[in-house]
């Protein structure tokens, strides 16, 4: 009787062993979704849970963001069974519209889930929308030689805005808009902008707006190209 308890226990303290391991949880769920908002909101920041519902340590190794515009700060990497710590997101949605879905990995010593993904989410509505991107390309640039840039414009608010008073640089950019325009309630209107390069490489221009909206006082839309040499003009 004596060897069966002995063996007995033995079977249960080597099927402990055996269960005993970190184990992650994402408390309240993997998805935070700010749902819809404004640009002037950027950037957008949370606190996400982790516990640790395990009965050894766990260790989180990694928390790596899958994308350059959201960035993310761990509060403590080991984890007593029981504990938690906080995971700090920052979303930056400067120069983002529409449904955005980011993700973020964390990486832990979970025999079961070494990998979990969280996903954060929001609906970014901008009161002023370029599109099909929020800045200027001009193709086929050459020195000495215009190139024209053409965009969407649309007012998503519920009040006219005035677009005025626009600031060029470098100063010999034609903009569409001259002096001002009154854009109203989702109104949309196609701007452009002409540029003359005048060296080769990269190419980088901006125009800045005022806007009678309080929440979104100016506009600055910027612009990209590459500048070949031209066969006719004098290349610097």
């Amino acid at each position: 009787m004596k060897k069966y308890l002995i063996s007995l226990f033995a079977i249960a303290l080597s099927f402990s062993f055996l269960n005993a391991q970190p184990k992650i949880e994402i408390v309240g769920g993997d998805t935070y979704d700010w749902g819809i908002v404004s640009v002037k909101n950027d950037p957008l920041t949370t606190k996400m849970q982790v516990k640790n519902v395990g009965n050894q340590v766990l260790s989180i190794t990694e928390v790596k963001a899958a994308c350059g515009c959201t960035s993310t700060n761990v509060g403590k990497s080991d984890l007593k069974p029981g504990e938690s710590t906080f995971i700090d997101i920052t979303l930056r949605t400067s120069g983002l519209a529409n449904n955005l879905h980011k993700t973020i990995r964390i990486g832990s010593n979970d025999p079961e889930t070494p990998s979990k993904i969280i996903h954060i989410r929001a609906n970014v509505v901008a009161l002023l929308q370029l599109s099909p991107t929020p800045y200027f390309t001009y193709q086929n640039m050459q020195v000495g030689q215009s190139a024209t840039g053409k965009l969407r414009l649309k007012n998503n608010s519920t009040v006219p805005i005035t677009i005025s008073d626009p600031e060029v640089d470098p100063k010999n950019i034609e903009f569409s808009i001259k002096k001002e325009y009154i854009l109203q309630p989702k109104e949309e209107i196609e701007i452009s902008s002409t540029v003359i390069p005048e060296v080769t490489g990269q190419y980088n221009c901006s125009i800045v707006v005022k806007t009678t909206h309080p929440d979104f006082p100016t506009l600055r839309i910027d612009g990209f190209g590459r500048v070949r040499e031209s066969p006719v003009y004098q290349n610097k």
